[in-house]
């Protein structure tokens, strides 16, 4: 599991310009799940394309915070697992999208597995986050955070494990076309809301 080092080593180096404590935690969400090996896509309303190419480039974050309601979207690539001859057709238009919203206090996370022709292959995974728990008003990159262990720890469930969440989707893309896969292939893909203590 990617430690609290790590991440914000990750954060520094993309030196990104914050507006408020929301981009602080939305941009923490961004690069646990790049340091999950997974590539960006889009970013924005540009999440809502379905012309995105499958074996399309990663592109830069740029934009990820220029809309004026606070609202974040990131759309990535799954990783794509060893290939087989029933599945990797699927796994390489394997696609997460990532929504992160404020509401007062806390900026709940959508985590939605889809296809690339926007079909969905599950019901979002939802995160709740304490804001303050996680961001501070210092305007230094690294003093701006704080407890990034245990936003890891909070995001694990639904965005960590790269490979097996890989795997796992791909087994829902079988189902979705006929296939035999099952839901509930991985441990780190689960269909429910989680509301975050304290």
């Amino acid at each position: 599991m990617v430690g609290a080092t790590t991440l914000n080593a990750v954060i520094r180096a993309a030196r990104p310009t914050f507006r408020s404590k929301n981009d602080k935690v939305a941009f923490a969400v961004h690069s646990s799940i790049t340091l999950n090996g997974l590539q960006l896509l889009a970013v924005g309303a540009a999440v809502e394309r379905l012309d995105i190419p499958v074996g399309a480039p990663e592109v830069s974050v740029d934009g990820w915070n220029s809309t004026p309601d606070e609202m974040y979207a990131f759309l990535y690539s799954l990783p794509r697992p060893p290939p087989s001859p029933q599945d990797s057709s699927a796994q390489e238009k394997l696609r997460l999208l990532v929504k992160c919203i404020p509401m007062d206090d806390t900026l709940v996370v959508s985590v939605l597995r889809v296809l690339a022709s926007a079909a969905n292959l599950a019901s979002p995974d939802i995160l709740e986050l304490s804001v303050d728990k996680f961001a501070t008003d210092a305007q230094d990159v690294s003093a701006g955070y704080q407890n990034l262990d245990e936003l890891l720890k909070q995001l694990q469930p639904i965005v960590g494990g790269s490979s097996t969440a890989s795997a796992s989707c791909a087994s829902a893309a079988r189902k979705d076309q006929g296939g035999v896969g099952q839901q509930g292939d991985s441990p780190h893909v689960r269909t429910n809301t989680a509301r975050q203590e304290g």
